[in-house]
């Protein structure tokens, strides 16, 4: 079949329309509203590698996400740290795509059960394992976290906020670490679930760095220090002005908004 120079122009023409629609990035700013969403939380018995995430969310068409820290160090190769709990061997399939490693070891303070927030003592293994992840994150160079980012925006995706599992239970230096990763990921604030134990020494580091911190809710716990309470989320803002609220609607809207304050501070809901 021969074609002129006219019917190539014609094709080309007739293409351009379906090639503008598969290089178009997601774009859920809408009313004026940034929509975005949890990853890899969200995407449940799915991967959540940093490129999975890309890829579900330009299919959703949605350009701004609450990325788990878990994605960004598995992709740069942290030792020990999946991307999600469907990423980790052996557990494929697994619902939730928590990656729980990247959230706790790693830097841990103190050794007892108390000092990390009530949790059971590591093993010597789980030890060893979470002081080769500090020295890892106080070694990695920002300009991977940069590069991470860019990966993300050009793909037309704002990493906004980022969350991290068991903050309060690392030593001072790798909590300082995980402010300058939020930072230069482009990030405007950090979200955690935690209790009222978390809130001053966290809220200081927030005052340092200069970011807000989201506290999410779930139902208040044995003793009441859980965010499910609302008077909790009160007494965290009380402690800093850069502790804030990670409203989770599922868990908390019918008894929490008739009862927070009209100078609450929420960063995100969910």
């Amino acid at each position: 079949m021969n074609f002129t120079r006219r019917d190539f122009g014609k094709l080309a023409l007739a293409a351009a329309p379906a090639a503008s629609l598969l290089a178009a990035k997601p774009d859920s700013k809408w009313g004026g509203v940034q929509v975005g969403i949890n990853a890899p939380y969200s995407f449940t018995r799915m991967s959540g590698t940093a490129d999975k995430i890309i890829e579900y969310m330009t299919e959703l068409n949605l350009s701004a996400t609450e990325l788990r820290l878990q994605p960004v160090e598995a992709y740069l190769g942290a030792p020990g740290v999946y991307a999600s709990a469907n990423d980790a061997p052996g557990r494929g399939g697994a619902a939730g795509g928590g990656g729980a490693r990247a959230g706790s070891g790693g830097g841990a303070r103190g050794g007892s059960g108390a000092a990390r927030g009530g949790r059971a003592p590591l093993t010597p293994e789980q030890q060893a394992a979470a002081e080769e992840l500090s020295k890892w994150r106080l070694s990695l160079s920002m300009d991977k976290i940069k590069a991470f980012r860019k990966k993300y925006e050009d793909a037309g995706i704002l990493i906004q906020i980022l969350k991290i599992d068991n903050f309060n239970s690392f030593s001072d230096d790798v909590t300082d670490y995980f402010f300058t990763v939020a930072k230069n990921l482009g990030c405007s604030a950090m979200s955690t679930e935690g209790n009222l134990a978390d809130v001053k020494r966290l809220g200081s580091f927030a005052d340092k760095h200069k970011m807000m911190i989201g506290y999410h809710g779930h139902t208040a716990g044995p003793g009441g220090d859980a965010f499910g309470a609302p008077e909790n989320w009160e007494k965290a803002m009380e402690v800093s002005k850069y502790n804030g609220i990670n409203l989770d609607i599922g868990h908390s809207l019918p008894v929490t908004v008739s009862r927070l304050s009209p100078s609450s501070r929420s960063i995100t809901t969910a």
